[in-house]
């Protein structure tokens, strides 16, 4: 799990939460649950490490951070993904395709034309998501066997994008929960809820699947 800032700080509706407050959280949550995380926190969160994690046998990868955004005259949409010290994995720039020719300001990113990996599951927290980057992860509608899990607002909460994983952990993790769909079904609800009850209420994030909302990451 990649957290390359801390995702609240004290002017959040939701509090303050570190990357190392989050990642402890997570492991208490799911502690009884026979699961392995492998964290990357601020400093060790690198493009570089993102993309080996890509390539590893394991089930999924998760990212809670910033987005590197791309402002159109149409709106503002995420090219690639921050990481720690202003690092970044971008989305190569198309010049043939209108959407993709944007020129990037960000010195040192690492550009990819996609995501070259197999696992079974990835799930992005962060703002702006959109085809420009759900398309790096070469999934779609009738993909088997692989879903993204991420947020599809402008605006993502970073402490609530941590708390949808652990609640979408929490059910992959219960055989009667088991696949991405019902997983996702299961943490909105509580996310909904966790913002009526911010102080003060804030907007929700809504998780969304898209791919195999079959997946499980167990038999």
């Amino acid at each position: 799990m990649f957290i390359p800032i801390d995702p609240g700080d004290r002017s959040s509706p939701f509090g303050l939460l570190t990357a190392q407050i989050a990642a402890d959280n997570i492991k208490q949550a799911l502690r009884n649950k026979n699961i392995r995380h492998r964290f990357f926190l601020k400093e060790q969160a690198t493009p570089e490490a993102f993309l080996k994690e890509l390539k590893e046998p394991i089930a999924g990868v998760v990212f809670v951070g910033h987005s590197l955004l791309i402002a159109s005259p149409q709106t503002t949409f995420s090219a690639g993904l921050l990481f720690y010290g202003d690092r970044a994995l971008v989305r190569k720039p198309d010049p043939s395709v209108p959407e993709l020719n944007y020129t990037l300001s960000i010195p040192n990113a690492v550009l990819v034309e996609n995501f070259d990996t197999q696992l079974k599951l990835a799930y992005v927290g962060s703002c702006a998501l959109g085809r420009a980057f759900t398309d790096l992860w070469s999934i779609g509608p009738t993909t088997q066997g692989r879903a993204l899990v991420y947020t599809p607002h402008q605006a993502a909460d970073l402490v609530q994008s941590v708390a949808g994983w652990t609640y979408v952990a929490e059910a992959l993790l219960d055989p009667r929960l088991a696949t991405i769909q019902r997983a996702v079904e299961y943490a909105n609800p509580k996310l909904i809820q966790n913002a009526q009850i911010a102080n003060p209420p804030a907007a929700p994030i809504i998780l969304q699947v898209h791919g195999d909302g079959n997946v499980r990451i167990r038999p």
